[in-house]
């Protein structure tokens, strides 16, 4: 390095000063470890992951999130409605998928990552500008397009500028930030709602959006179009991760899992309101709060994932799911609700950058942006029926059973993991 040349340099220089030798070799140590500190920060990732994950953070440091639900419910629709409205969303996003990855192979993944926000936008608007939640399912079924073009090319991306080895260091990072959005996310838009309602707080989020998308201008383009490549192409073999007897049982465990999430997440923001009664400001507040342990554990689990079996970790992650759902829709008081955020943060959290990580190692470089288009696809195909159940669930049951249900299948999901899965 420069530098530590020049130290070197500036040492012999005063060599016969032993009060100067023993200052430039603190300095000259400092130096040093402050270079290998830089380089276990930085990771030896691409100058263009962190441009992403700037942009990342601008795009979803504010979203509607956990708060659709109590906006839909004040556009006068009932827990079931709230289910088939989120099943209707998600079809679109399972449809669409395997296109917007294949397109991104053909013509590029930053056009598509361009896009994304402006769709994201739009659709806000709608949802935003709503009059009643027929209006609003609109908005909703049009902003998973979004999702649908970005996700595939988002994380086909991040494969395409990583080294193999370096996976799950990258994926664990980008669940970080999501994380950290999450905290951001919550305690804001809440606050937003309280004191400005949900239109404007809307707004806001069309806006840093926007802003967010614009950064995305100055990535490098990884996968440039190539004319003479056809759909057909793209698509030949794009199931292909499904023959790696490693990756299928994890797809099998994604499906089961996102059926079970769709039954929860979809509910938990409105058990929370309309059961407990807390206030959209004092659920922003929890959800922050485990989402700060989410974003510190986060990458400890993708570089565990490089170095150890994922299976432990995708046990445990999902164990903590549970347990945790449980506890949090069994307490009263506040200080309870937050401990339970923390914990579950804490530990929920090494599900994700484990399967994103092993995602990637079974994608195939020009193809990625279609493999993974499918494979959200077919975890997605599962979650389809998951908000309508957990609605239905909640209509006959009660208000509890939607997470109960929840419950029973993810410990199912863990017990299939701890059995089939080998990576």
């Amino acid at each position: 390095m420069k530098i530590v040349t020049e130290l070197h340099q500036l040492l012999d220089k005063f060599a016969n000063c032993s009060c100067t030798r023993t200052h430039v070799y603190g300095v000259l140590y400092i130096s040093q470890w402050h270079d290998s500190v830089g380089l276990r920060l930085l990771l030896g990732l691409d100058k263009n992951y962190w441009l992403l994950m700037v942009s990342l953070f601008l795009v979803n440091a504010v979203s509607l999130g956990q708060f659709t639900s109590t906006y839909l419910e004040e556009l006068k629709a009932s827990p079931e409605i709230i289910g088939v409205i989120f099943s209707l969303s998600t079809l679109v996003f399972v449809l669409v998928s395997p296109i917007g990855g294949a397109i991104g192979d053909v013509f590029g993944r930053k056009r598509l990552l361009i896009l994304s926000p402006i769709i994201a936008s739009a659709s806000l608007l709608i949802i935003g500008l709503a009059p009643d939640w027929r209006i609003a399912t609109v908005g909703m079924m049009l902003s998973n397009l979004s999702p649908a073009i970005n996700v595939p090319s988002f994380q086909a991306y991040i494969a395409d500028i990583t080294p193999e080895e370096k996976f799950g260091r990258a994926f664990g990072l980008i669940t970080s930030m999501f994380s950290v959005c999450g905290v951001i996310t919550p305690l804001a838009v809440g606050f937003m709602i309280v004191s400005q309602g949900y239109r404007m707080t809307i707004l806001i989020i069309v806006a840093v959006t926007l802003i967010g998308g614009l950064s995305r201008f100055f990535l490098k383009e990884t996968e440039k179009s190539k004319g003479e490549m056809k759909a057909s192409v793209v698509f030949k073999g794009v199931f292909s991760p499904l023959k790696n007897k490693q990756i299928a049982p994890i797809v099998v465990a994604q499906m089961g899992y996102f059926l079970a999430m769709s039954m929860n997440y979809s509910f938990l923001t409105l058990f929370l309101n309309s059961i407990v009664g807390l206030g959209e400001d004092a659920i922003g507040l929890i959800f922050a709060v485990s989402a700060v342990s989410s974003a510190v554990t986060a990458p400890l689990a993708g570089r565990l994932a490089e170095k150890y079996s994922s299976r432990i970790l995708l046990v445990s992650g999902l164990l903590a799911d549970a347990v945790s759902v449980v506890l949090l829709i069994n307490v009263q008081e506040f200080w309870e609700f937050m401990v339970i955020a923390v914990v579950w943060g804490a530990v929920a959290t090494f599900y994700w950058p484990v399967m994103d990580a092993a995602m990637a190692k079974a994608t195939r470089r020009g193809k990625r942006g279609a493999e993974f288009g499918s494979l959200e696809s077919l975890r997605n195909v599962a979650s389809l029926p998951g908000p309508f159940i957990g609605g239905v669930l909640w209509g006959t049951l009660g208000p509890v059973a939607p997470f109960y249900a929840f419950t029973i299948l993810v410990v199912a999901v863990a017990i299939f993991v701890f059995l089939a899965v080998r990576v």
